[in-house]
């Protein structure tokens, strides 16, 4: 896939999205994939947008209401801090860490936050900025082989990557 970011086509291509599914976009931000997720996901799923900035998740709140979405919830929380979100033990089938790596001090601590709110054999879908890209935000990028290694640390198997797109990699892992 060529291009910049496009959550509805990467969301499709990924292909693992059901309705009725509950899933998080941790580190939501303008909340580009909340939006897409909660579409897919359907009126009997449900979206925790979460991010750490309130402004952030007044910005995903007005996108939803644009687009007619009533299916997410909007958490504030340190994702850092391992159980922040509220979000019960194994409630939900998919977490997307989109673009948030990169900027964490505490990346482990992320992965165990997902790693908590995914059911057994839920999906953990990591996006982040790919070094080589010419754009981005410089040495905070994150390689792929260290991502890897910490989610199979924190008990997560590698399922494959994902084609996302010339500035991003993609990864799809099971809890």
């Amino acid at each position: 896939m060529a291009g910049f970011l496009n959550p509805e086509g990467l969301l499709k291509d990924i292909g693992i999205l059901e309705p009725g599914m509950n899933v998080g976009d941790f580190g939501c931000g303008a909340g580009y994939f909340s939006v897409a997720l909660a579409k897919n996901v359907g009126e009997g799923g449900r979206v925790y947008a979460v991010d750490i900035l309130e402004s952030a998740l007044e910005t995903v709140k007005r996108r939803a209401l644009q687009a007619g979405i009533t299916n997410i919830d909007y958490i504030r929380a340190n994702l850092e801090n391992v159980g922040s979100t509220g979000i019960p033990n194994g409630t939900l089938q998919m977490v997307l860490l989109a673009t948030i790596l990169f900027q964490a001090d505490k990346k482990e601590r992320i992965l165990q936050e997902s790693k908590r709110v995914l059911q057994k054999g839920g999906f953990l879908v990591i996006i982040d900025w790919d070094p080589q890209a010419p754009i981005g935000p410089g040495s905070y990028k994150v390689p792929k082989q260290d991502v890897i290694t910490m989610a199979q640390q924190t008990g997560f198997i590698l399922e494959r990557e994902i084609n996302v797109d010339s500035y991003h990699y993609g990864l799809l892992f099971r809890n």
